[in-house]
């Protein structure tokens, strides 16, 4: 494969096939969001749904060592600390800042699927859906 076929380099799509998921799902955060005023007057309610791409879980269940994969107690710990104190305008910023929280905190992780929603606007539930690598992450600073 070459590094630019799709777009993707070679590297990272020989690695998306050897990966392995964990989801962290039903997860959810309350902060200021939203451009409208009436938004940003008290917290509201943030889904966020992450999907983790890890090199093989094999070791980490194999030997049952918490050392040898993710500690998503810790993603979602980490993810609420940044989260509930900060103010977004939009779902997009705070979905830009939670993948840098979470490539920051688990050296382990190489691509991330995050879905956001704000469920609680009336009459519909915008979410953001998006994947990113490390890389992408690392080039856009």
């Amino acid at each position: 494969l070459t590094r630019n076929q799709l777009g993707i380099p070679a590297q990272e799509k020989i690695r998306a096939v050897l990966m392995d998921r964990i989801h962290i799902s039903n997860f959810s955060v309350r902060c200021i969001i939203g451009c409208n005023p009436e938004e940003r007057l008290a917290p509201q309610t943030v889904g966020i749904r992450l999907t983790l791409e890890v090199d093989s879980i094999t070791p980490a269940g194999t030997t049952d060592d918490l050392n040898l994969t993710v500690d998503y107690n810790s993603v979602t710990l980490a993810v609420r600390k940044y989260t509930e104190p900060s103010s977004f305008a939009l779902i997009e910023s705070l979905a830009l800042g939670i993948l840098r929280v979470v490539f920051g905190l688990e050296n382990k992780v190489h691509r991330i699927r995050i879905r956001i929603s704000k469920p609680d606007i009336p009459g519909y539930t915008p979410e953001l859906d998006i994947w990113r690598s490390r890389s992408d992450i690392e080039h856009s600073k």
